[in-house]
């Protein structure tokens, strides 16, 4: 995917510059991460493992995730 197909898809579905693949976006994820507490509760688990296991991320999150 090139930056023009980026913000192609970012645009039709209305989603903000800042990251327009809100779901796959490896810095939102991280993000939600830190200011939620998930360290406390899920201890041991990567980002991605406690994200994925309460359904804040999809299922395909590691196969299409987008790193920014």
């Amino acid at each position: 995917m090139n930056e023009k197909e980026y913000y192609q898809v970012g645009e039709s579905k209305k989603l903000p510059l800042r990251c327009p693949i809100l779901n796959y976006c490896s810095r939102r994820a991280i993000t939600i991460y830190f200011n939620s507490d998930y360290e406390k509760y899920d201890y041991g688990l990567s980002i991605e493992e406690a994200l994925l296991k309460d359904g804040t991320l999809p299922k395909d999150f590691v196969s299409k995730r987008i790193d920014i």
